[in-house]
Order: C-alpha cells, then structure tokens, then sequence
C-alpha cells in the first residue's frame, strides 16, 4: 500500500470527516492516554499507546482499510489514515519522541505534514 506521487496533494488538501468510527475511536484513544499523562501513570499510557496502535491500527484498520483503496474512495481512505498516524504519532511524541519524529520528518518530506512534530496540537 502506498501513495502514488500525484496523490500526495490530494490525500494532504482532503478533509477527513471527523465522525468516522476509527477518527471517534482515536480520539477517544488519545483522551485516554491524555488523563493517563495528566494523571502520571506514564507505565499505563506507554503500555495502552502501544496495545492499540498495534493491534487496531495496524493489525485491524490498516487491513481493513487496504481492501477500501481501490475506485473512488481511494483518496478518502488514505486521508483517513494519514489523520489516524498523524494524531497517534503526536500522543506517542512524550514516549518515543526520537521515533516518532523521524517518522513525522518522512511526512514533511512527502509533503503530508507541516514542521515538527513537538510544534503540533492534538486534536483528541
């Protein structure tokens, strides 16, 4: 699964629809690990970053997702993903933050992401 080059454009100007179930469900996912920050328990949010961004993004939405890319929603569905790595990568910066921005870098240089990723909100 990748972008095709004159895609890039079109997948970074889309406006993901924010009332998505998987968009719902990250949120929810950040506001979590956001109380576990809040609340010092660093061993609960590392651990729970790490459960879901394994095995729902990777192992479920992302091979959910692979089927949905052919015809028109193609563009749609990879904007969709590029939200969901975007937000998961801007919780995860606290614990891993040299991993993630190289990540974060990888998207700057494919024109999908603005900056650093220490300078980004989370939109959770």
């Amino acid at each position: 699964m990748s972008i095709e080059g004159s895609e890039i454009q079109a997948v970074s100007d889309y406006k993901v629809d924010l009332s998505l179930e998987r968009v719902q469900e990250t949120k929810k996912h950040i506001e979590r690990i956001s109380g576990y920050i809040e609340g010092y328990r660093f061993n609960l949010g590392a651990e729970t970053i790490r459960e879901f961004f394994w095995h729902t993004v990777c192992d479920v939405w992302i091979e959910e997702i692979k089927g949905e890319l052919e015809g028109d929603t193609r563009v749609e569905k990879l904007s969709e993903l590029l939200y969901i790595l975007k937000e998961n990568l801007k919780i995860m910066h606290p614990f891993v933050p040299f991993v993630t921005e190289a990540v974060w870098q990888e998207l700057v240089t494919l024109g999908l992401a603005e900056g650093m990723l220490m300078e980004q909100q989370i939109r959770g």
